[in-house]
């Protein structure tokens, strides 16, 4: 048969618990934020490239 916890052991199982759930959720909050940087760097990688080719059609309208 199973032993009984103590009050003691409860709270500190209670701990590890929270401890390990507050893990996960910062560990899912940092997966969120590498997501986000991803897309905006795509973003602005995309935003230079049309950048660039506006600056080479002026220039080439200068010329």
């Amino acid at each position: 048969m199973a032993k009984s916890l103590t009050k003691e052991e409860n709270i500190l199982l209670t701990l590890i618990n929270a401890f390990k759930n507050d893990e996960k959720e910062k560990l899912n909050h940092l997966g969120n934020i590498s997501k986000s940087l991803i897309e905006v760097r795509e973003k602005v990688k995309e935003e230079m490239e049309n950048f660039h080719l506006n600056l080479m059609s002026l220039i080439l309208l200068i010329c």
